[in-house]
């Protein structure tokens, strides 16, 4: 069929995953959450030549992605991705009518972080992503990349046929959306695989976490069982003596005298 821009951008997105290059696989490199972050030119490097890492087309270092479409009727528009592709979302940023380009898709390199960009939010979710749990944070990466995506495809039509006078206002009320959407993402993630747990919130508000640890071809790929070397006679006792403490002090705790609890009413409201 007829590649659609769909198409491209899974192709800027792609890491090799299902193929033998995959970087996401389950090897040591990729972590214990499959990863497909591989930093490179380390001075380590150097004292291994023939080294390397398979490049993927989206790598961490990236500044951005890029797509024109051209019609032979209507506008041409511009998409962007700014960041690393799999961690971005694609929007039209530019058209063949427009005459500016929003707030948000530009970089102020004056400030460390800019938190106003598009690229950084983007940045915030990538790091995020490759620091926590990848495999399963790119879950909801590409979810919400499916949703807002949807929602660029409409506006790109939209734009094809509109009149030149709307293109700028319609890109800039979009940008906003997008900006907005990204840094909420990225403040999803943090609140939801968070110290090795993975945090989420019921519909009564009640919240529930759940201890991931690391799977089992993780922890055989680094040795786990031959961390300490000690005899298992060894744990053995360790586990024994922290059940006998754990009992005295629960003997302990029961036989404890606490204050009662003091209460305070205030029946007047001090502005």
């Amino acid at each position: 069929h007829l590649l659609s821009t769909s198409d491209i951008f899974r192709v800027f997105r792609d890491y090799y995953e299902g193929t033998p290059f995959s970087l996401v696989g389950d090897t040591p490199a990729a972590g214990p959450f499959n990863s497909p972050l591989r930093v490179a030119a380390g001075d380590s490097e150097a004292e291994v030549p023939t080294g390397g890492w398979e490049r993927p087309i989206s790598i961490y270092r990236t500044d951005y992605a890029v797509l024109s479409a051209c019609h032979p009727e209507g506008h041409g528009l511009v998409w962007l991705a700014p960041h690393t592709p799999h961690a971005s979302v694609f929007a039209p940023v530019w058209t063949s009518a427009s005459t500016m380009v929003a707030r948000q898709y530009v970089v102020n390199a004056s400030l460390s972080v800019d938190r106003g960009s598009l690229f950084w939010a983007v940045s915030a979710v990538s790091n995020w992503a490759f620091g926590s749990m990848f495999s399963r944070a790119i879950v909801d990466i590409r979810a919400a990349q499916m949703e807002l995506e949807l929602k660029s495809q409409a506006l790109a039509a939209t734009l094809r046929y509109a009149q030149a006078a709307e293109h700028n206002d319609q890109l800039d009320a979009f940008s906003s959306k997008v900006h907005g959407a990204w840094w909420d993402l990225f403040w999803s993630l943090v609140g939801k695989y968070n110290d090795g747990y993975v945090v989420t919130h019921g519909g009564d508000g009640a919240v529930s976490s759940a201890a991931v640890g690391y799977p089992a071809w993780w922890l055989k790929a680094v040795g786990f069982d031959k961390t300490l070397d000690a005899p298992s006679t060894s744990f053995d006792d360790l586990k024994r003596r922290m059940s006998v403490a754990a009992a005295q002090m629960k003997e302990i705790d029961a036989a404890r005298t606490r204050p009662a609890m003091a209460v305070q009413q205030t029946t007047d409201l001090v502005v």
